[in-house]
């Protein structure tokens, strides 16, 4: 069923959540075939010099964890995301450098893959961490109304129109918007919206990833302008995906043709 890439692209927080989220990844009861960081600190520092990075790198050695770290390229996480999109896996796990995932997250959202299905995503829940799911529809038409489903706890496996923030996807299909600034905006609502017009389903899954909010980090100069830039091109985007989704080649016509669908029990969002 191919291979898993997980990327992470991080700014400015070494000494906060990125050791935290990087043990996570090399704590999960699946492990991906390849780890690779995608760093846009400015400037820059070889982590091999700190110690507890140097232990958690010994950690990827010994379990057989490929990793590797790059230099990213500073234009917003989303270009990131694009590099790791074109790496040659058939599979991507993306995780946000303030996520700390669950042991057996990656093995859950392995689990409902299928032929047909385009991407996975399960809880990521932000302080003060719910133990209830959220009033949400997953539907592309409310998601500037209601929250995100995925910031509740999810109970059970179900479609949806667009996922947020962590999930894994299959890679090489839609590209990731470029035109959005650095601070990417609805850049992960786009490009899965995108995958479920081409035809693949979008499902979330229970799972937990624990979302360590953090002050420092991320990009924070220019928010609000930039934010109102990248919603104007998210709902123009959505709309012309909406009127050429009956012209978008399906699934149907290409290699990656559905055969099989997970023994799920998908309740209607």
């Amino acid at each position: 069923m191919g291979k898993i890439l997980c990327s992470v692209s991080t700014r400015g927080r070494y000494m906060t959540t990125l050791l935290s989220v990087l043990q996570s990844i090399a704590m999960q009861t699946r492990l991906p075939d390849k780890l690779v960081v995608f760093d846009d600190t400015d400037p820059p520092s070889d982590l091999r010099q700190h110690l507890l990075y140097r232990y958690l790198f010994a950690i990827f050695d010994l379990k057989g964890l490929s990793w590797e770290w790059r230099s990213g390229e500073r234009k917003g996480p989303h270009y990131n995301h694009q590099l790791a999109n074109k790496m040659g896996f058939e599979w991507v796990w993306r995780v946000d450098d303030d996520t700390v995932a669950e042991p057996d997250v990656l093995e859950k959202l392995w689990a409902q893959v299928a032929d047909d299905v385009g991407a996975v995503g399960c809880s990521v829940l932000s302080p003060p961490f719910r133990t209830t799911e959220v009033n949400a529809t997953g539907r592309i038409e409310m998601v500037t109304t209601e929250p995100n489903v995925q910031w509740g706890f999810i109970t059970s496996t179900r479609e949806v129109d667009h996922l947020h923030c962590s999930f894994l996807y299959r890679a090489g299909i839609v590209d990731y918007n470029l035109e959005l600034s650095r601070i990417a905006g609805r850049e992960e609502t786009l490009f899965t919206y995108e995958l479920k017009q081409r035809g693949y389903r979008l499902l979330v899954t229970p799972g937990v990833l624990w979302h360590f909010i953090h002050q420092y980090g991320g990009i924070r100069d220019g928010y609000q302008e930039l934010r109102a830039h990248d919603e104007k091109i998210f709902l123009a985007r959505v709309e012309a995906l909406k009127h050429s989704s009956r012209d978008r080649e399906s699934p149907t016509s290409s290699r990656d043709r559905p055969t099989s669908r997970p023994n799920l029990t998908v309740e209607e969002p």
